[in-house]
């Protein structure tokens, strides 16, 4: 309800809004500065200022009373966010983003009341009239209204002859003042088309520019979607190829260990099989074997009785054989013992310059014995204490 303006002049303002929206929208977003508290003795009046006419929105809400006037495209800037007013009816003037692209004003009132806004140039002013302002805003008097009211006669009383001149001369002056009332009519009407029609057309051009900006925002949302997705691919694609890359490179690495494990393995028997060809002095071992007693026992078997020697390295027993040769290729295979309940885990021949070396590998530090009898040599280890 707007009692101190016009239709006409709603309208206007309505049409100037609008217009204001076009032009902002074409433009970068507005800016809202600030917020200035004013009135009178017969409203109270918040006056928001901007940088340039701006379109709004505008709500009522209760409990407790307030006015919200929401500027679409538009940025709070002002340094200042909050206005205490207290003029016994505005109370607080709140300045806030409302989303990215809302800015939002809300005046608290001390209590119900009707509001009026209305763009002043740049800015827009919010009056909200005072309870005794509305109340003297009285209907017409009731001599003014018995004035405009026609002329009845009590029943019964007659009525004086009224003279023909004066009688023509008054429904004369009645014809000219209808027809001069439906003129006045029709210009209001038509110029409330005409302005109904221009407030449809600015707002359907409105709209239609709203839905183009947001069609391309959704298509340059959807090209910058599209352009990570790629994005991502091509670098799972770069990660995958890279891995690819280190597995061959390992493989490569591996296969080349394993072809030098195997020279070097073909060496060492090379230069067994030449060790154990190299003079009849040399002694040959028949046979090495395992026994699971006690903590196991390591036998090697020969020949003739051989010359031997132990030392220790880390977890291993090396028993040295010198000039002692295995002439047999199964003879000289290593034995896995590390099923077996002992500290024994793998008994190893192998060819070494001038002789023989047995490597015993322990599953940990042990105790041993060594005994030759006869032919055979017999490495005995206490078993693991419970």
């Amino acid at each position: 309800m707007l009692p101190s303006w016009d239709v006409t002049a709603a309208r206007a303002s309505l049409v100037a809004v609008l217009a204001a929206a076009l032009t902002a929208d074409a433009q970068e977003h507005g800016r809202l500065l600030g917020a200035r508290a004013g009135g009178d003795a017969a409203a109270s009046s918040i006056e928001l200022l901007a940088d340039r006419p701006l379109s709004f929105t505008t709500l009522k809400l209760a409990g407790p009373p307030r006015v919200v006037v929401d500027f679409a495209d538009t940025d709070v800037v002002a340094e200042q966010r909050e206005l205490e007013v207290e003029d016994g009816l505005v109370k607080r003037v709140a300045l806030a983003p409302a989303g990215s692209r809302t800015a939002r004003v809300v005046i608290e009132l001390a209590e119900e009341a009707e509001f009026e806004v209305r763009a002043v140039g740049n800015n827009v002013e919010v009056r909200v009239p005072r309870p005794a302002a509305v109340a003297a805003q009285t209907p017409e008097s009731e001599a003014e209204k018995r004035a405009s009211l026609p002329k009845v006669e009590l029943v019964g009383t007659p009525a004086p002859p009224e003279d023909p001149a004066a009688k023509r001369k008054r429904e004369a002056e009645e014809r000219a003042y209808a027809a001069k009332q439906a003129s006045v009519d029709r210009r209001a009407a038509a110029r409330k088309a005409e302005e109904d029609k221009r407030a449809a057309a600015a707002l359907k051009k409105a709209q239609a520019q709203a839905d183009r900006k947001a069609k391309a925002e959704a298509a340059a949302e959807q090209k910058r979607a599209a352009a990570e997705q790629k994005r991502v691919a091509a670098e799972e694609k770069r990660r995958v190829a890279a891995e690819a890359a280190t597995d061959r490179r390992a493989k490569q690495l591996a296969d080349a260990e394993r072809a030098a494990a195997a020279r070097a393995a073909a060496k060492s028997a090379a230069n067994g099989r030449k060790l154990a060809l190299a003079g009849s002095a040399q002694r040959s071992i028949t046979g090495i074997g395992f026994r699971p007693i006690n903590g196991g026992e390591v036998i090697v078997r020969s020949d003739h009785p051989l010359e031997y020697g132990v030392s220790g390295e880390g977890d291993a027993v090396l028993l040295h054989l010198p000039s002692a040769a295995i002439p047999l290729a199964n003879n000289r295979r290593p034995l896995d013992t590390r099923f077996f309940d002992g500290p024994v885990q793998r008994v190893v021949p192998v060819a070494v310059a001038g002789g023989t070396d047995v490597r015993i590998e322990l599953k940990g530090h042990a105790e041993y014995q060594l005994e030759q009898s006869g032919s055979v040599l017999t490495v005995t280890f206490s078993a693991p204490s419970r």
